[in-house]
């Protein structure tokens, strides 16, 4: 929750950090008010130019880059972990794994493998080379999405958070608009922040989570949270606020009723 209504949505998040291996070490890998940043990485854009040309793109810039891919990507709310106690974890040798398993099927991120004729193509073959480069793309594209997802799962729960907050904020103010797959944004995030708010309403209420609804606030202000305070009570507001965590877990933030 920010200090007052309508601050940035990520005013009370502090900083947080991780170590990924790149290269011969660890670098830092930083998110702070709403960005990510390369502590050990000057230069991104150049590094990407030098790998275009064929040089070894470092691993900080490809998860910055898949971070830029998936800001405004609604499958992160769909497909997330939804609870932070959900005990999903996710290392680099999975990540690795991945990899090998991708380029050893032949799909190379966004840049399919095409076969080469000895002739020039008949219209059949033609059709058929089309259908098959579109197969490749496509197969391409699932199998760069499954490794950007296993490396921002393996930054940690603390980015995951400010991931899903970052698409939800780029959909704020498109809440009736269609994604790039036809969905209603309302209804994905109403129903994303439905399947949040359940499992932490089960712990601090004790409720079954079916029981949770909730619903997008439009309004000034921060809106309300209305609870029962045993069976068969009247609904009362509730009052809560942030909280960044036990100590030693800053990157970890969470509520109190």
């Amino acid at each position: 929750m920010t200090h007052v209504p309508n601050e940035p949505w990520y005013t009370p998040l502090p900083p947080c950090e991780t170590t990924v291996p790149c290269g011969q070490g660890r670098h830092v890998i930083r998110w702070e008010a709403g960005e990510l940043r390369l502590a050990n990485h000057g230069d991104p854009e150049a590094e990407l130019v030098l790998a275009a040309l064929g040089g070894e793109k470092a691993r900080c810039v490809e998860i910055a880059e898949a971070w830029g891919r998936h800001v405004a990507d609604l499958t992160v709310l769909t497909v997330w972990p939804r609870d932070p106690a959900a005990g999903i974890e996710v290392s680099w040798d999975d990540v690795d794994a991945a990899r090998q398993a991708a380029q050893g099927s032949g799909w190379s991120g966004f840049g399919p493998r095409m076969p080469r004729l000895a002739s020039p193509p008949t219209a059949a073959i033609a059709r058929a080379a089309v259908r098959l480069r579109v197969y490749q793309q496509e197969a391409g594209q699932a199998s760069q999405r499954r490794l950007d997802m296993l490396s921002l799962l393996a930054l940690g729960t603390g980015f995951q958070i400010r991931l899903s907050g970052q698409v939800a904020a780029a959909y704020a103010g498109r809440l009736d608009e269609p994604d790039e797959h036809g969905r209603n944004v309302r209804s994905v995030l109403i129903a994303a922040l439905s399947g949040r708010l359940a499992p932490v309403a089960e712990r601090w209420l004790g409720i079954d989570p079916d029981q949770v609804e909730a619903s997008l606030h439009q309004e000034p202000g921060w809106g309300s949270v209305l609870a029962l305070r045993a069976p068969g009570a009247e609904p009362v507001s509730l009052s809560a606020h942030g909280s960044d965590g036990p100590p030693g877990s800053p990157d970890t933030p969470h509520w109190e009723i």
